[in-house]
């Protein structure tokens, strides 16, 4: 993040390597560096911020629709790569599916099958009916039934938590990255590292 400042003749050439207005950053601090806004979902006008609303537009809110527009909301959210920018997900997991069959045709009321989430204990040739344990020919019974939601799907069961371990950080937007050199004299090369929180090394 400088810009590399060489001579040609009377003229200083700016290389400018900052990154792009638009950009997002983490910092760790919590004071917002030069050139940038936190990107909190805020409304910023759109001649004060002219680079940044050329750059993200109305994309993530159109403020009050003539002089204002907003900035992205980075707060609690992970960023996720996609083909246009813009939106947000809610958070959620795939649904946890199961099946227990209670009985079927004019068998008597037991449990007779499990699939999905959920798994069977050791199956029984009889079954509980009225108090009593009785049994008919060819029909089993499953006296107790578990509930696994790994077996629905493989994303339950890797952690112990919905919420992975995280560092918090301040989201900020570039909104401006262009520099006005002058000419400090002499002849040669120079390197004037022009940094976004605003480390100068004069040349």
């Amino acid at each position: 993040m400088f810009e590399a400042v060489t001579k040609s003749g009377d003229a200083l050439i700016v290389h400018n390597t900052l990154p792009p207005v638009g950009t997002i950053l983490f910092i760790a601090g919590n004071t917002v560096p030069e050139n940038c806004v936190p990107a909190v979902g805020e409304e910023l006008n759109r001649t004060t911020y002219a680079e940044l609303f050329a750059a993200i537009g109305t994309t993530w809110g159109e403020g009050d629709g003539s002089t204002t527009f907003n900035v992205p909301d980075a707060r609690g959210r992970v960023p996720e790569g996609a083909q246009t920018a813009g939106g947000y997900n809610a958070p959620g997991l795939p649904g946890i599916m199961g099946n227990v069959l209670i009985h079927s045709a004019n068998t008597s009321t037991n449990i007779q099958s499990v699939s999905g989430a959920f798994y069977a204990g050791t199956i029984l040739s009889s079954y509980r009916d009225g108090g009593n344990w009785g049994g008919v020919s060819g029909v089993t019974s499953i006296p107790s039934f578990s509930l696994n939601a790994s077996r629905s799907s493989s994303i339950y069961g890797g952690s112990s938590t919905v919420q992975p371990a995280s560092v918090k950080l301040l989201p900020v937007i570039v909104y401006r990255s262009k520099r006005t050199v002058t000419n400090g004299g002499g002849g040669g090369y120079s390197l004037r590292l022009s940094s976004l929180f605003g480390i100068r090394e004069a040349a």
